[in-house]
């Protein structure tokens, strides 16, 4: 059973709504205390159309990929939010829910696209990640995500570099964030996760910043089937700042800022028998300072 507490600073998006009702509440009380019982009239004020140039950019970024071909399946940051932990779920957990994809059996984090094994290319606001991203957990987290494309299917040229699948994302931006939150969730296995992420806008930068921390004692599928496996404990760190500034309504410069730090211990298998008959190139026995036999339950392999 899994428990998240979210707290929202006053410049996010529900607690401006809170802030609206509170405002609208005081107009009804001055007016009913004036004795003025009598509503304003209504003034007729021509429409004006609003053009965000931030967003437009956006669009006009994935209108230039081409998906002649490929399959296409987006993610919104509401639906990722609807899902069980919201942005607290890892990566894969959220890619998990579209066809073709397959959870990989040995490290949590991994998955496959249509049966291919990792090959799979990552891109943030357009730009391609090089390749690092950890095979036991995902070096990308959900809480930065504005938007997500997978795409899958027969590739146009342009992603040549990886075959089985590319992963778009589309950060946040201060300009449609602004304000902040912080936020405890946890559950089974120890699990702990803080964060907070925090955006707005200051001299013409739009800026966003999201970091965590989680903790568990389950960060490998263990070869055993016991509940508590022994030396699984898995500390990770994720972070990631984007600024931009427009500098007309065509073009903008930005800068991406990310980092994940992942370590992970690997589960032990107890019981397991040495041979010390077994000698390495003819010169090692086995035997380190006289002793020969060694319990693989205390082995600390990280």
């Amino acid at each position: 059973m899994q428990r998240g507490i979210r707290l929202l600073a006053p410049g996010v998006a529900k607690a401006s709504l809170a802030l609206v009702f509170g405002i609208t509440i005081g107009g009804r009380a001055n007016a009913q205390a004036s004795g003025d019982q009598t509503p304003p009239a209504a003034t007729s004020q021509p429409e004006q159309e609003i053009t965000v140039t931030a967003q437009r950019l956006n669009e006009a970024r994935q209108n230039i990929e081409p998906a002649i071909g490929a399959s296409t399946y987006n993610f919104s940051n509401q639906a990722i939010e609807n899902m069980p932990g919201g942005e607290n779920a890892g990566l894969n957990q959220v890619l998990l829910q579209a066809p073709g994809v397959a959870q990989d059996n040995l490290a949590n984090g991994a998955f496959h696209i249509r049966n291919e094994h990792l090959n799979v290319q990552y891109r943030i606001n357009g730009v391609i990640i090089p390749d690092g991203v950890s095979f036991f957990g995902q070096g990308l987290s959900p809480r930065f995500i504005q938007s997500m494309n997978l795409i899958t299917g027969t590739m146009p040229a342009q992603y040549g570099l990886r075959t089985s699948g590319v992963v778009d994302v589309t950060t946040k931006s201060g300009i449609f964030q602004n304000g902040g939150s912080a936020e405890m969730y946890g559950g089974s296995y120890w699990t702990t996760q803080p964060s907070a992420e925090y955006g707005g806008n200051v001299a013409g930068w739009n800026y966003f910043a999201s970091g965590e921390f989680f903790h568990s004692t389950h960060g490998i599928n263990s070869p055993v089937s016991n509940y508590d496996a022994v030396h699984d404990n898995t500390n990770q760190e994720h972070g990631l700042a984007y600024a931009e500034k427009i500098i007309d309504p065509s073009s903008k410069v930005s800068f991406i800022f990310g980092s994940f730090l992942g370590r992970f211990e690997i589960p032990n298998n107890p019981g397991q028998q040495d041979n010390p008959n077994v000698t390495l190139f003819n010169t090692f026995d086995g035997t380190i300072n006289g002793q020969s036999s060694f319990d693989s339950n205390a082995l600390r392999a990280t």
